[in-house]
């Protein structure tokens, strides 16, 4: 197995932690994911090849308490530049208005190439949804690499 990808180059407002091998988890932590996040995790191995990891999606947390009145819904894609409210996620997490949602599983399967990881939070569910929240909402995603 190559070496785990390097947090190099997150977005402002994201963090991000590697946990040591043989499970390499991947925790990120974003203040303020209203704001599309493409190609969040990455590795070049040189100028034109990206390093593919089989990755699995543990648990997401979606903390809405910004929002009283607003739903929310988590968009994940495996897309390195989605078209928001075209493209179809590969998975969709809800948050209630002015809660916090936890979802925790075996391990979802995601998709092998894992500099395709990209998300935004908006308040319309499904595909076509785009509209963002008016206040900001922070969400801690738990990723293996195998």
């Amino acid at each position: 197995m190559a070496a785990p990808p390097q947090l190099n180059k997150l977005p402002q407002g994201v963090s991000g932690v590697f946990l040591p091998y043989p499970l390499t988890n991947v925790v990120l932590h974003d203040i303020d994911a209203r704001n599309e996040r493409f190609n969040v995790l990455r590795q070049q191995k040189d100028p034109t090849t990206w390093v593919e990891y089989p990755s699995q999606l543990n648990a997401v947390k979606i903390n809405n308490s910004n929002n009283p009145d607003t739903d929310v819904y988590l968009k994940i894609y495996d897309s390195l530049d989605p078209a928001i409210g075209t493209d179809n996620p590969e998975f969709i997490f809800m948050a209630r208005a002015g809660k916090t949602a936890e979802y925790v599983f075996p391990a979802l399967p995601f998709n092998s190439n894992i500099a395709n990881f990209s998300y935004v939070v908006v308040t319309v569910p499904g595909t076509a949804g785009t509209s963002k929240p008016s206040n900001s909402v922070q969400i801690d995603l738990a990723i293996i690499l195998l």
